[in-house]
């Protein structure tokens, strides 16, 4: 399930990978991740939990939505 919609503006335009937390969230910039933003700056990364519900949250961004047609 999608809890938040991270633009590159959320993560600081992070120019390498590191971690970043959006909403108390904490999760992973990737390379992939940022290569998108700079072909779309203004695209977005759906941020999902990828742990199950009784254990830790662990969150990670998973699909780009583009803002090009």
């Amino acid at each position: 399930m999608i809890k938040a919609m991270v633009s590159w503006a959320d993560v600081g335009e992070v120019q390498n990978p590191c971690w970043r937390t959006f909403q108390n969230m904490r999760f992973e910039v990737q390379q992939r991740h940022i290569d998108a933003w700079r072909d779309d700056p203004d695209g977005v990364w759906a941020l999902v939990r990828t742990s199950p519900p009784d254990a830790p949250p662990l969150w990670a961004l998973e699909t780009f939505y583009s803002t090009e047609l």
